[in-house]
């Protein structure tokens, strides 16, 4: 059948299926394979663990090669690579309260790659004009994921305990409960060899323990209802369609695939950043405090819904303590006083990223302060407003007119005529998507890692994301 749908990630069937060990396994051999959750199509995610090291090709190529070794230093070779896996075996390994756990070589950025988020939305921000990306590298978390701190908070006086569900990308809580932001690229993950869990640790736990430990959350595209999927057929090359949900019928689908691609709709995207808006201010507005860090890759979406994190945790009325370039309002970077407008004003920008909007205006340039004498000139939209091209989204002019009249009012740079709140944006939004609801889909990228089957077992295939060291 034709399809809208293209699918692009291919399938590998020349590699060899893979074989799934036990977790345990890292305590006797370098090298281990094994589950550790879930992914965003409902397929295990499943760790690749490698410590080999080779020591017999340097000695063999440091001897030249001979035809045949002499028995003493084939002995002596036998027994340094007894030696180099006792010590392989060792590495990433901690015990832990009478526990023992492995740390990945890999954060959790490189290890389980971007939000579902940031796939959909992209995490550069619309604010960001094409000739100023180069500044903002896409292959580059650290300016477009990490916050940047204007002054260092001290995140390491919090309360430790019972490991609590939270994002995959650490966040702590303060004594009050509140959470704040941390160094959450820095986080690692530590798996634990005698159960299942899975937690993400903030800094070096050697000195600590598992403190501040939190249990992963894994993302999935399960709970949006229009999920779906395209193959492929290796047989006739024919595109075929279904629903994620059908979990049956996909993993049937992969059987018979060459390629698969993902897709979700832009209205259960736009409904989902309503539910953004309303988590937010049930979870900060209300409590009169701002998130201030709102962005797709601070975002997580699971199958009951979605919630921010890494939040700045500011008080209304007071500076933020930081930002992130191009998702911050003007009154972040000018270092005045902060509201909940200020997290409609980034909640309005994945609106827009969303619709494929562009933002233009007058542009302003202002000299902030920096630490110490230092200062910077930075540029701002005075009064910024908002073009929706009929060619990228298809709706009808008066719906272009009514969306452009919402998202202006959240871009605005006088915080007192912005949407005050999440609730307000959620309830502006969700009216304008029951009269015109949004045309169009938006594909996912794979991943994280690499999709491959498992040995031994017909229809069971797993993403597979490696730790080498």
């Amino acid at each position: 059948m034709d399809s809208q749908f293209q699918p692009r990630h291919y399938l590998d069937y020349i590699a060899q299926p893979i074989e799934l060990t036990s977790r345990k396994r890292l305590l006797t051999e370098p090298e281990a394979v094994f589950e550790i959750g879930q992914s965003f199509d409902g397929l295990p995610t499943a760790l690749a663990v490698s410590r080999s090291v080779n020591v017999r090709d340097p000695v063999l190529g440091a001897l030249r090669r001979p035809q045949q070794l002499p028995v003493s230093i084939q002995t002596a070779l036998v027994h340094l690579e007894t030696a180099v896996k006792q010590h392989t075996i060792a590495v990433g390994i901690h015990s832990i309260f009478q526990r023992k756990f492995y740390e990945t070589n890999k954060k959790i950025p490189a290890l389980l790659g971007d939000t579902l988020l940031t796939k959909i939305l992209g995490n550069i921000s619309p604010m960001v004009l094409p000739e100023d990306r180069p500044a903002y590298p896409i292959q580059s978390q650290e300016r477009q994921e990490n916050s940047v701190l204007l002054n260092f908070r001290d995140l390491t006086q919090v309360a430790s305990g019972k490991p609590e569900t939270v994002p995959a990308v650490q966040q702590t809580q303060t004594p009050n409960g509140s959470a704040v932001a941390t160094f959450g690229r820095d986080t690692s993950v530590f798996v634990s060899l005698d159960d299942q869990e899975i937690l993400a640790v903030p800094f070096s736990s050697n000195n600590n323990g598992l403190q501040n430990a939190r249990v992963i959350v894994w993302e999935s595209l399960l709970g949006l209802p229009s999920t779906k999927y395209a193959f492929r057929s290796s047989v006739d090359g024919s595109i075929e369609e279904g629903l994620l949900s059908n979990q049956v019928r996909y993993r049937w689908a992969l059987q018979q695939a060459s390629a698969i691609g993902w897709w979700v709709s832009k209205a259960d995207v736009a409904e989902l950043l309503c539910r953004l808006a309303i988590s937010v201010d049930q979870k900060w507005h209300s409590h009169k405090r701002v998130h201030c860090d709102l962005k797709p890759g601070n975002v997580l979406v699971t199958p009951s819904g979605i919630e921010a994190f890494d939040s700045m945790e500011v008080a209304e009325g007071e500076t933020s303590i930081g930002m992130t370039a191009g998702w911050a309002a003007p009154e972040q970077v000018i270092g005045k006083a902060i509201t909940p407008a200020t997290d409609v004003f980034a909640l309005a920008l994945m609106m827009i990223s969303l619709l494929g909007g562009a933002i233009y205006g007058e542009e302003r340039s202002i000299i902030i302060p920096t630490q110490g004498e230092g200062r910077k000139r930075v540029r701002l939209l005075a009064d910024p407003e908002v073009w929706l091209d009929p060619t990228v989204i298809a709706l009808p002019t008066e719906a272009r007119v009514a969306w452009r009249d919402v998202l202006i009012s959240c871009l605005t740079m006088n915080t007192k005529q912005r949407l005050s709140r999440g609730s307000i944006f959620a309830e502006k939004v969700t009216n304008l998507l029951s009269r015109w609801p949004l045309p169009g889909y938006v594909s996912v990228p794979s991943g994280p890692g690499s999709l491959q089957k498992v040995k031994g077992i017909t229809d069971k295939w797993v993403w597979v994301v490696s730790d080498i060291r």
